[in-house]
């Protein structure tokens, strides 16, 4: 396998993680078991909801940033199939009342070849997109816009201090939720913090690398 395939895999990887955490084993022994809590529970899986938005039928918008961005194609295939299989099944535990976790869809794709090399702002880039009309219906409740960037972008501090990061930008639309190297986590806990999150404010992907 080439660096390429590996680099791939890992992305990949990493979203599978997040999307099954909430009934992940843990890792390196399994010293706790989780067991599915009734929809609308305020603790699940040990973490407890804050009443924050959720994202209910998620609809993912891929911006590959950079020409060169690997597995485009792969990419898309990828989120067009997870957002409508049992990974997304399975979030709807943390299902809350007006926010009822089901199946999405990929809603769509740009690439972005105008970049900057070092610590782009993807927060700004959002709020263009979705104002500028780049990004279909955008909806608080729906709309996920995840960033790819390509091997020359660097993101800083991805895969250093961590692999991913998501928050949400106010535009006007709403609050719109994205992802860095995505982190599906953008569905239980769209406005960190505000969804659901442990004691520690570990997220439901963290429970699968924190629990030991």
């Amino acid at each position: 396998m080439n660096n390429q395939s590996i680099w791939f895999a890992i992305q990949l990887l990493s979203v599978l993680i997040i999307l099954g955490s909430s009934s992940a084993k843990p890792m390196r022994g399994a010293v706790r078991t989780y067991t599915r809590k009734p929809l609308g529970a305020a603790t699940v899986s040990g973490v407890t909801y804050h009443k924050g938005p959720l994202l209910k039928n998620v609809q993912v918008f891929t911006v590959f940033y950079g020409n060169d961005t690997l597995y485009q194609a792969e990419t898309n295939a990828f989120y067009k199939s997870v957002t409508a299989s049992p990974f997304m099944d399975n979030l709807s535990q943390y299902s809350q009342p007006g926010y009822s976790i089901g199946r999405g869809n990929l809603s769509g794709s740009i690439v972005i070849s105008n970049t900057t090399k070092k610590n782009p702002n993807f927060s700004a880039l959002v709020v263009s997109l979705v104002n500028g009309g780049i990004v279909p219906n955008p909806n608080r409740n729906h709309t996920y816009i995840a960033f790819h960037a390509a091997p020359s972008i660097d993101i800083g501090g991805a895969c250093t201090l961590f692999c991913a990061y998501h928050s949400y930008m106010k535009t006007k639309f709403g609050d719109i939720a994205f992802g860095v190297i995505p982190d599906q986590e953008s569905v239980t806990d769209p406005h960190p913090n505000t969804g659901y999150v442990d004691a520690n404010d570990d997220e439901v992907g963290d429970m699968s690398v924190t629990i030991q």
